[in-house]
């Protein structure tokens, strides 16, 4: 290698606009040379002795990068130059090849100027490292010398006895040496890496380290101390990586850095956690305590003041009591949304899911707010599209509190004119129906950088609406929440002065409950069992989508178990044998990707259909579930004869195996 001052990088790319991007990039540290085509790129890596680096594009006239690269590591004069590709390949197969052939690195355009300058960084650090373990002149060392003391990490290497043959000079600062003669020739495990942080021996045969002396290559750490001349030690994070020669391990080159800085905050941000989650779920604990507490005697108050109102009295009397009864209804819708927003805090909150009929909820909707608006002029109407189903599934305690809130909320903001609910069919399958919730009004308006605000706890915009009207401020933090947990989200459009629209759409099942037993939810009524005998395993953590999926296949003769997530999918494939196995992708804890891959890593598994079952359609989606080893895909909402065709091909292949 020539003594320059500055490393060499040779770029080969058949496009002279990347060329002149790169070229303009790295042209202040480094010395660039280029070629637009395979062959010229060959010609200058084989007759330049001086290249330290090489760029190479893959998809070029005449020879590709690829084989480029193959050519390059065939000859004993280029095999050791570090080659990335940068490319527009973005195939995971196509990274792989390229780095089976040889290359250091793979980048895909469109190149990120920081990444590409941080990684021709590493590979030139490394490389100078593998030079002086391969060649100990003093061309080597000096060169050696101009790369790496130009960082701010440190950087030593050691040979394949873990004797330093070289430090830069950010390391001998970090370990508190005056010079190279302190720690050269010297066991880096025996100077500065012989115990863990809190003094106990360092088993060294469990080093990175020491690994990569082994072969094991690019090995790291970050839980590790090393420790100084003066005895005290610092957290590192430390990456190992193996020099070879002719296949041969010859030594490691090691970098590694001072992160005493992040560990503290890292210690920081972990207690602040700590005291957030610990005070959040003592505030939670301490509403519903005290709501609790306050409830009973509330209760007594209401009960007595309304067998009260029932007695014979003088008017004036009977007046103290129903302001007595009413302050007291009022207190107890306090103390539910404090006791609701303390449960959705906690976690504590679930949907009780059963069948509902939209049209009593309608009615029953009406009937509680009707009064309420004509005290105030307004018009109230709930209008149910003609062509949404009359019968659900969900939960309809907590659907009901959501839209009183709305329209209580509606009723009150408004002076004049309406409120009206719409109800209306957005999508529907044979299982599933989206509809579309909007409540409107002709009341004030919120001007639109005071909306983030109404989903804030106790916020009511401003202190106008504080004076001029009741409540806590709580409604719509609550019933977003009960929204979320029911899948949807609450969106508001408003104008100040024009009225306001609060809407949210939500999946629900729907069936026909008029012949069935109210307490049982409704499935499909099938003539045959054309799964009977069939066990199959369904993970899916949704509980509107589990009711139906199992009540759909037990309705086809199926038996079957569900787990919640890819975690207990796992457990309950070591419980039991299964036929079939139904994976959602999306689920906590463990998701269906990771639980397929797992579950393909057990050769006692191989023959065991996985069948996606998954919102998620796009192509990629299902590319990406058969390259894991599912060996199907059905969408949702899922389509009763699509699925239950899948599943009998898929019956029907187990058991031909």
């Amino acid at each position: 290698m020539n003594l320059i001052l500055k490393p060499v990088i040779l770029i080969i790319d058949d496009s002279p606009d990347i060329i002149n991007l790169l070229a303009g990039l790295l042209k202040h540290q480094y010395k660039v040379k280029t070629a637009t085509n395979g062959d010229r790129g060959l010609k200058i890596a084989q007759d330049d002795d001086s290249i330290d680096l090489i760029l190479l594009d893959v998809l070029m006239p005449g020879p590709s990068g690829f084989e480029v690269c193959e050519q390059l590591k065939a000859d004993v004069k280029t095999s050791d130059i570090p080659i990335i590709f940068l490319t527009a390949l973005s195939d995971i197969d196509d990274e792989q090849h390229g780095l089976e052939l040889g290359a250091v690195d793979y980048i895909t355009k469109p190149i990120s100027p920081a990444i590409l300058l941080a990684r021709v960084k590493n590979h030139l650090k490394l490389k100078a490292a593998n030079d002086v373990l391969k060649d100990k002149s003093n061309q080597a060392n000096v060169r050696l010398d101009l790369i790496l003391n130009a960082t701010g990490e440190g950087i030593y290497g050691i040979d394949t006895n873990g004797n330093c043959i070289f430090m830069n000079t950010s390391a001998l600062t970090m370990l508190g040496y005056a010079s190279q003669q302190d720690v050269l020739s010297k066991n880096n495990h025996q100077l500065f890496h012989y115990a863990y942080a809190n003094g106990s021996p360092y088993n060294f045969q469990q080093c990175p380290i020491y690994k990569a002396l082994q072969g094991e290559s690019s090995l790291s750490s970050d839980t590790e101390v090393f420790w100084r001349k003066d005895g005290s030690s610092f957290p590192v994070e430390y990456q190992s990586h193996p020099i070879r020669q002719n296949e041969k391990v010859i030594g490691c080159v090691v970098s590694f850095m001072d992160i005493t800085e992040r560990k503290q905050n890292e210690r920081l941000l972990i207690a602040a956690k700590e005291r957030a989650e610990s005070l959040s779920k003592t505030k939670s604990q301490f509403l519903a305590n005290m709501s609790h507490e306050i409830r009973t005697p509330m209760t007594a108050i209401i009960g007595f003041s309304e067998l009260a109102l029932l007695k014979v009295m003088p008017k004036e009397v009977n007046d103290y009591l129903q302001n007595i009864n009413t302050a007291s209804n009022n207190l107890l819708v306090i103390l539910n949304d404090i006791l609701d927003l303390s449960k959705l805090e906690a976690g504590k909150i679930a949907l009780n899911v059963k069948p509902f009929s939209l049209d009593d909820l309608q009615m029953s909707l009406y009937n509680l707010l009707i009064i309420t608006a004509q005290s105030k002029n307004l018009a109230l109407s709930i209008d149910l599209a003609s062509n949404v189903p009359e019968q659900f599934i969900g939960d309809n305690v907590r659907l009901r509190q959501v839209l009183i809130n709305l329209l209580g909320n509606a009723i009150k903001f408004t002076k004049q004119g309406s409120v009206t609910l719409s109800i209306n069919l957005l999508q529907i399958d044979d299982q599933q129906a989206r509809l579309l919730f909007a409540i409107t009004d002709t009341g004030i308006g919120i001007p639109l950088e005071k909306q983030d605000e109404l989903f804030q706890p106790f916020s009511q915009v401003d202190a106008v609406f504080s004076r001029n009207f009741d409540g806590t401020g709580l409604g719509l933090v609550i019933s977003q929440n009960i929204v979320q947990l029911m899948g949807g989200c609450i969106k508001l459009d408003s104008q100040p002065e024009l009225g306001s629209c609060f809407s949210f759409e939500l999946v629900l099942p729907y069936g026909d409950l008029s012949t069935i037993d109210p307490h049982v939810i409704p499935s499909i009524i099938l003539k045959s069992e054309p799964l009977s005998g069939v066990r199959i395993l369904l993970a899916e953590d949704n509980a509107f989508n589990q009711m139906i999926i199992n009540e759909v296949l037990k309705n086809f003769g199926a038996s079957v178990v569900i787990a919640n997530n890819g975690l207990e999918a796992l457990a309950a494939l070591e419980q039991e044998a299964f036929d079939i196995v139904l994976m959602d992708l999306h689920m906590p804890n463990m998701d269906g990707y990771e639980a397929t891959i797992e579950i393909r890593k057990q050769a006692r598994y191989a023959s065991l259909p996985v069948i996606a079952l998954t919102a998620s359609v796009t192509e990629e989606d299902r590319r990406r579930c058969l390259a894991i080893g599912m060996n199907d895909f059905s969408g949702k909402p899922i389509k009763t004869k699509d699925l239950l065709t899948m599943l009998q091909q898929w019956r029907l292949h187990n058991g031909e195996n």
